[in-house]
């Protein structure tokens, strides 16, 4: 089987799990929002978001260096998983009990501290699991794991559905956020341990070579939540909880559509990683037809999500109580587009053995978003009433900053051209995508979202925006795939 058609089967294998999982997400959209209110919803977002920060510090980077050494040296795979098993579950008690003193500290209310002992615990729970995903992911096994992906979601969203319909609030949804999490991580580690029989190891040798390596990547996680994650934390202090629910809601909403990234990530990137272990004229063609896919895929989806968001909110949430959400989704989806080019150019300079200077990058960033949100959340909190809008704005500003920098950093010869037509030519598309839907009034958000992706197909067919090498290569794989 090629590369290209390993790719695609595990893109296919992520893109059927995220279907039957976007369903999920869109059932606790429409739910969580409505029955938690948005106070209640502000809290459970802020003990995910909390979380979130807290658990890099279990991860320490060690997901993306596995992912990258066992597609590289799969016979070192078990030796460096072990060890990384054992120093994972050597953190782990330190960093929950950190979790513990620092939220009681920030003085938030008492049933978001509860929350965020149970959601912390579910993420430490699945950093576990992530690791054990990563390996499968570094083999290209891309089924299980998006299995597990499935487990997940429906315990947690089948338990929050059939809670908050009995009259139960955040603490049972963060309960079962945490049941889901410890069903996946059981079944994915079952399924690893039957191909490779793990155990804790301490190893000094091992342990450095998987610490010295995962530093860069730890250091681009670390800063790259920060810069993801703490607006919603400078937004609880300076904003208040009904603020952080509309913010929560728009940014769950954008979170459901980063499946395009992610299955980047998961599918592509062991592959990619692979290419440049040897680099040269295919490393530079695999990656120039990957951005040309991403940007394909992303502008029409980026676009569109703020072109419709007005209506997406009302139909599930209303209008009445998180209106403000529009606001925030718009600027979204515009930021939608750069993340996922920034993944993509990220992913080739890890590739390319240049992770320190893209933590470097993020350290930039993480240094650039707090300034942003200092000054755009109380600006648009008085102008506004919604201090969302500066946080979404400071989003949208740090993704283009880190696309700068990926560029700035990128190896010659790898991107061309021929590369900034393509960009152009797609861009240009998704001009006319948002011209036509903006000059048609009225005609809801189906009918809407149907023209857009119309004038969106014609344009990208007249201006010629996906090349036909790369057309070509797509069919070939997909009839190795079929045959």
């Amino acid at each position: 089987m090629s590369l290209t058609n390993r790719v695609l089967k595990n893109a296919a294998f992520q893109a059927g799990s995220q279907a039957i999982t976007w369903v999920f997400a869109w059932v606790l959209l429409i739910y969580l929002p409505r029955h938690l209110g948005d106070e209640g919803f502000g809290r459970l977002f802020f003990a995910i978001s909390f979380s979130l920060i807290a658990s890099i510090f279990l991860n320490l980077g060690i997901n993306t260096f596995l992912m990258k050494e066992v597609a590289r040296e799969p016979d070192q795979g078990p030796r460096l998983l072990a060890n990384a098993m054992g120093l994972k579950a050597g953190l782990a008690l330190i960093v929950y009990a950190l979790m513990m003193v620092v939220v009681r500290a920030m003085g938030v209310e008492p049933d978001a501290v509860v929350a965020t002992d149970i959601i912390g615990l579910a993420f430490l729970v699945g950093s576990f699991g992530q690791t054990f995903t990563a390996y499968l992911q570094a083999e290209q096994r891309g089924r299980e794991p998006a299995l597990a992906l499935v487990i997940e979601k429906l315990v947690t969203t089948a338990g929050s559905v059939a809670a908050l319909v009995s009259g139960y609030g955040l603490v049972a949804v963060a309960v079962m956020h945490l049941l889901g999490t410890v069903a996946s991580t059981a079944y994915i580690a079952r399924v690893l341990y039957r191909s490779v029989p793990f155990a804790l190891e301490f190893d000094r040798a091992v342990l450095k070579r998987v610490l010295v390596g995962a530093a860069p990547f730890l250091i681009w996680i670390v800063f790259g939540e920060i810069y993801v994650r703490i607006d919603v934390l400078m937004l609880t202090k300076m904003a208040g909880d009904d603020v952080v629910g509309w913010y929560g809601a728009a940014f769950r909403l954008y979170g459901t559509l980063l499946f395009i990234p992610n299955i980047f990530m998961t599918s592509v990137f062991p592959a990619i990683a692979r290419k440049f272990a040897d680099p040269g004229e295919g490393a530079h063609k695999a990656t120039r037809r990957t951005l040309n896919f991403m940007l394909l895929v992303s502008v029409p989806v980026g676009l569109g999500m703020s072109l419709v968001a007005e209506p997406v909110v009302s139909l599930l949430f209303g209008l009445e109580e998180f209106h403000h959400s529009v606001a925030n989704l718009q600027i979204f989806g515009l930021s939608m587009v750069f993340v996922c080019v920034d993944v993509v150019l990220g992913s080739v300079l890890i590739a390319n053995d240049k992770q320190k200077q893209w933590s470097c990058a993020a350290i930039g960033a993480a240094a650039l978003n707090p300034v942003l949100n200092l000054a755009l959340i109380p600006m648009t909190q008085a102008r506004f009433g919604n201090g969302g809008y500066g946080a979404a704005l400071a989003t949208l500003i740090t993704e283009i900053f880190m696309m700068v920098v990926a560029l700035k950093l990128m190896p010659r010869g790898i991107l061309d051209q021929g590369s900034a037509r393509i960009a152009a030519k797609v861009c240009g598309a998704g001009a006319v995508m948002l011209l036509a839907v903006s000059l048609v009034s009225g005609i809801g958000l189906f009918a809407a979202m149907a023209l857009g992706a119309a004038a969106y197909l014609g344009a990208v067919f007249l201006f010629r925006a996906f090349p036909s090498e790369d057309l070509a290569h797509l069919l070939h794989a997909v009839r190795g795939r079929s045959s």
